[in-house]
């Protein structure tokens, strides 16, 4: 294999630079030329004559750095072989880059040509002063050349900086393409003094004198003095007094006399209420002179009063009262509750007057004015309260509320039991006790003034009528009283029936039971016999002596006190012996219809009735 080798390098020397001739493509470039000789094409060449990038970048370093540090328009380009713009083997002198310039698209090397930039000729960029690359200036050195590379995308590299660098390096920040006037991009909301109001109006020279500098050759420098307050460019108007004040505390940016921020309570006189929407020069005539350096006092009337502003409408009835001892700043109408003393008034509050808003009594009505409002001649309850009672009391009590009702509350009243008492109807008994609506509430209304202080005026006659003509004089106390309603003192020995015995102490309802339909007991037709009452349990054995069968053997004391005289009313008389017998021993117990009575007559009045077999 050796030989071989040897053998093909003496037969290729001997045909000299015609075999060279046929195996290379052509001369290489000025500044590939040390690759000539065909022991160096692997140097670009892989097998195959396929030509490897990464065999570019060995020795390209410059690009190499463009591809690690990921910018510029090899990076951009990476995915296109070396060979897609550079060409070799062309002849000595004959340039390796191949693109037509004119139309070459400046958006793939990152930095896109807009505005003014695209009018700008390459050159003017693309400077071998301008280059800051320190690879391609190494580069440039061993192989001086022209080349588009080593420029930095930024504007100090074409531009100076006007600003010596007190705005760091990106004019981006600020300017665009479209030209150095006006940097459209400013924003000065992200500057430590963002404009607002008056300010956003100013030329920019107004604030910053540097600008008016036409000579381009000194920097344009846009520091300013200190601008936590206002004083750097605007002198204060003021007086001392106000020296130690920042002007912010009181003006904004929206114009001078726009005030807006001052803590008026920081002074003697704090604003509220309605103090707090007036304009500053109603109470400050001084804020109405003109011109810069006219001075601001802030001078004011006294102020301990509301007088030196306001003119009362009062007489002379509160001159030596303050008008905040009534009114407060909210408004003129709104009179202060709790330092107002309506003491001072013909009228003081009490009780639940003094919770009640001012208008519900001193409302305006009409074209009435605010004075004639409070000025009230009449004080008399119903002026304001609905007369509940509808005039009965207007003529005995002249409507005086106060004889019955307080400040304190309308209910309960504070007429007292005491005072019913001197009335036409005092209070005994059950009355004392029962509420005052049981008796005055009728169908859902009060009432005090009664026709009749007659007891079916509030009770029902439970008697439905029959004693109407007695009850014409003295009404129900005839037989009943206010203590209790059972407990009658009707005199029974004025009746045809006088009660004796066991018939006095025994209830009315015994005798006087409710013998018809009607609700009420039977007082009057009640019969007076003893069969009217009590059941006869002799069987009618004495039916035939009428009405004074019961009486003429019994008394009213007791069932068992008789009275009958055996022989005066009998037609067997008892002597001897049967004097002393008893009775039962006569009388023996029968039963009729089940039920066992002691019969008494007839009965047989001969000895063996009683006395067979003993004689």
């Amino acid at each position: 294999m050796r030989s071989r080798l040897l053998l093909l390098y003496c037969l290729l020397m001997s045909f000299g630079g015609s075999a060279a001739a046929q195996i290379s493509p052509g001369k290489l470039s000025r500044s590939h030329a040390k690759l000539e000789g065909m022991t160096n094409c692997t140097q670009c060449h892989e097998r195959g004559d396929i030509i490897s990038s990464n065999k570019c970048l060995a020795c390209h370093i410059e690009i190499r750095q463009s591809m690690d540090t990921r910018h510029g328009f090899h990076f951009l380009n990476e995915a296109s072989p070396c060979i897609d713009c550079h060409k070799e083997h062309l002849g000595y002198e004959a340039g390796i880059t191949r693109f037509d310039k004119n139309k070459f698209d400046h958006t793939g090397t990152g930095f896109t040509l807009t505005d003014r930039h695209a009018s700008i000729q390459c050159g003017s960029c693309h400077a071998a002063d301008k280059i800051t690359n320190a690879a391609v200036l190494k580069s440039l050195k061993e192989y001086p050349r022209q080349t588009y590379l080593g420029i930095q995308g930024q504007c100090p590299v074409c531009h100076m900086d006007r600003h010596a660098g007190t705005l760091g390096t990106d004019c981006r920040n600020c300017h665009d393409a479209r030209g150095w006037k006006p940097a459209a991009l400013f924003a000065h909301s992200k500057t430590k003094f963002p404009l607002s109001g008056k300010h956003n109006g100013i030329a920019c020279a107004q604030c910053h004198p540097s600008m008016q500098v036409n000579d381009r050759t000194k920097p344009l420098l846009f520091v300013l003095n200190k601008f936590d307050d206002c004083i750097a460019c605007h002198p204060s108007p003021h007086s001392r007094r106000l020296s130690n004040e920042s002007c912010k505390s009181c003006h904004t940016a929206d114009g001078w006399t726009v005030v807006a921020g001052f803590d008026h309570s920081r002074t003697a006189f704090s604003l509220i209420g309605k103090h707090s929407s007036v304009t500053c020069s109603k109470c400050h005539p001084d804020m109405k002179q003109r011109g810069r350096i006219a001075k601001q006092e802030f001078k004011t009337s006294p102020f301990q009063d509301c007088s030196p502003c306001h003119t009362s409408p009062h007489t002379s009835a509160f001159s030596q009262k303050t008008c905040s001892s009534c009114h407060t700043p909210l408004q003129w109408t709104a009179v202060s509750e709790k330092t107002f003393d309506h003491s001072l008034t013909s009228f003081p509050l009490r009780g639940k007057h003094s919770l009640v808003e001012c208008r519900k009594c001193h409302g305006s009505k009409g074209k009435q004015s605010f004075t004639q409002s409070f000025r009230m001649l009449k004080k008399a309850c119903p002026d304001c309260h609905e007369d509940t009672h509808k005039g009965a009391f207007r003529i005995e009590y002249a409507n005086d509320c106060s004889r019955c009702h307080n400040e304190e509350a309308y209910v309960p009243s504070t007429y007292t039991a005491d005072q019913h008492q001197h009335s036409r109807f005092p209070l005994t008994g059950g009355h004392a006790a029962i509420p005052c609506r049981g008796c005055h509430l009728k169908q859902r209304e009060l009432v005090f003034l009664f026709d009749r202080a007659a007891c079916e005026s509030c009770h029902k006659d439970k008697h439905e009528g029959r004693f109407a003509s007695l009850m014409k004089e003295r009404s129900c106390d005839v037989c009943h009283t206010t203590e209790v309603w059972k407990k009658v003192l009707f005199d029974h020995g004025k009746t045809d029936f006088p009660l004796t015995g066991k018939h006095a102490s025994a209830a009315c309802d015994k005798c006087h039971m409710k013998k018809t339909d009607s609700a009420s007991p039977l007082y009057k037709g009640t019969s007076t016999a003893c069969s009217g009452c009590h059941a006869d349990p002799h069987k009618g054995q004495f039916s035939d002596a009428g009405g004074e069968a019961c009486s003429g053997c019994h008394a009213a004391t007791g069932w068992k006190d008789l009275i009958f005289d055996h022989n005066v009313r009998s037609s067997f008389p008892l002597t001897g012996a049967h004097a002393k017998v008893r009775c039962s021993s006569c009388h023996p117990p029968e039963q009729q219809d089940g039920k066992l009575f002691i019969r008494y007559k007839p009965l047989a009045s001969k000895c063996e009735s009683c006395h067979q077999g003993k004689i």
